[in-house]
């Protein structure tokens, strides 16, 4: 079965969803931790951090898998612009492939109306498929939205202040949608 962009847009916009979700219960009340509302006069959402486990599952890591056609072009854009470090890289009969680590991830998941309200904040319009990624970048957000650029990004939104972030759309050399944000949203532990 070969695996398709479609295919790929669809594992990566869960990922993308959730960092999204995670930024906006945060934007709802930033100053309290435990407790996450809106005024339930105004807003049916009632969000609430758990931070108990009702199972053994301990969660060590999120990886994204990308099957790409271009495979060492979108290696060298994120492994060597983007800085991702190999973490293992392999050359097989069987296929060729690289891990790279790329800090601490989050899992976004949010309906198609918030998506649209996403690619409004962002770009203006609705543009993004299924899947997008995000990475925190600090606060150069202009410097390396200039560089990945240069080096094959395609700029789909000059930078914005959205409510959680200043952010910038771009799009890989692949084709997958991608903001760079200067905020995060994980807490520190």
């Amino acid at each position: 079965m070969k695996i398709s962009q479609k295919h790929i847009s669809i594992g990566l916009a869960i990922a993308y969803g959730v960092a999204v979700s995670i930024i906006f219960i945060t934007t709802c009340n930033t100053n309290n931790k435990q407790n996450y509302q809106n005024d339930t006069s105004t807003n049916a959402f009632n969000f609430k951090s758990d931070t108990s486990s009702k199972n053994e599952i301990n969660m060590k890591e999120l990886r994204i898998i990308l099957t790409v056609d271009n495979l060492d072009e979108v290696i060298v854009f994120y492994r060597d612009e983007m800085g991702l470090k190999t973490s293992k890289e392999w050359h097989e009969a069987t296929g060729n492939g690289i891990i790279l680590e790329a800090g601490k991830a989050s899992l976004e998941l949010v309906d198609k109306n918030h998506a649209q309200t996403i690619d409004a904040i962002e770009v203006g319009k609705t543009v993004a498929g299924p899947v997008r990624l995000a990475f925190n970048i600090d606060n150069n957000i202009e410097q390396v939205g200039k560089k990945l650029e240069k080096s094959g990004a395609k700029k789909i939104a000059e930078v914005k202040q959205a409510p959680w972030s200043k952010v910038q759309r771009m799009q890989d050399p692949s084709g997958l949608q991608f903001t760079l944000f200067e905020t995060s949203t994980l807490f520190e532990e």
